[in-house]
């Protein structure tokens, strides 16, 4: 196919209108996870304002997998596809692939996270379909010297590389060691909503002239949580926390709240899509 433009052509800002117009495309979007987390919802996300812009977006994501994401797919009118991995070096996931993308008409393939981006960069290849690989972070990537040399060779292979932020820029290129001008950075967007303040502070019960600190996502140690907790007491700040996780959690952030006397001051909810 005729790869002479670019996928994405992007200048400073990161308004819509910054973008520039690209013929319609088919493309692959590809997550190795689909439980409730951050770049789950960000491709999901992703998925539908490629859509809203004219493109035919295809969500694959893994055959064993928990089935959130595939279900939040179906139900705004995505039509998933699932690959399958049987080993961690399974050269019939590529096969799979390569059939997958034949058959849907694939143009394009934008891979998240290491697994894609070295299986979606291998079928890519060798149907020579432009590949984008976006890395969202995680602390295991750079651990092994068999992940290190897989997913440098899976950036040799591909378009563009992204990162989600300049620190996840930094980590991969510190972990690969490589430059950092190897990452593009485009950082993760929401779409704007103006929201209910009143009907949300009635659901959780929190008084209007209360103070109240919200912290997103999946509780994880590496993410700080316990050391905010621990700042608000040790500081005796009259804050609540109001700590909503999309699923896994670190009960020792929960243990943390519960040594200082902090359970019945924290709100705790969990798969809150709003």
């Amino acid at each position: 196919m005729d790869r002479s433009w670019p996928i994405l052509e992007r200048v400073h800002t990161l308004d819509r209108s910054a973008v520039t117009a690209v013929p319609s495309l088919r493309i692959a979007m590809m997550l190795e996870s689909d439980g409730p987390g951050g770049a789950e919802m960000m491709v999901l996300r992703l998925s539908e304002e490629l859509r809203r812009r004219g493109h035919t977006v295809l969500p694959v994501g893994p055959a064993r997998g928990v089935g959130w994401l595939g279900d939040h797919f179906r139900r705004i009118g995505f039509t998933p596809e699932v690959f399958r991995l049987r080993r961690p070096i399974d050269p019939g996931c590529v096969r799979g692939l390569m059939n997958l993308f034949r058959e849907n008409r694939i143009e394009a393939v934008h891979s998240h996270e290491f697994t894609m981006a070295v299986y979606g960069a291998a079928a890519s290849r060798l149907l020579n379909l432009p590949h984008v690989i976006t890395m969202h972070g995680g602390l295991n990537v750079g651990k092994t010297l068999r992940r290190r040399v897989a997913l440098r060779w899976a950036m040799r292979q591909s378009d563009h590389t992204v990162a989600v932020s300049r620190a996840t820029q930094r980590q991969f290129a510190t972990a690969l060691d490589i430059d950092e001008s190897l990452f593009a950075v485009v950082p993760n967007g929401i779409a704007p909503a103006i929201g209910d303040a009143a009907r949300v502070r009635a659901e959780f019960g929190i008084d209007e002239q209360e103070c109240v600190l919200l912290a997103v996502g999946t509780l994880e140690r590496h993410k700080g949580h316990q050391v905010l907790l621990e700042a608000l007491d040790e500081e005796a700040i009259n804050i609540s926390p109001f700590l909503t996780t999309f699923a896994r959690t670190d009960w020792a952030i929960v243990s943390v709240s519960c040594s200082i006397g902090a359970t019945s001051q924290i709100c705790w909810r969990s798969r809150i899509s709003s």
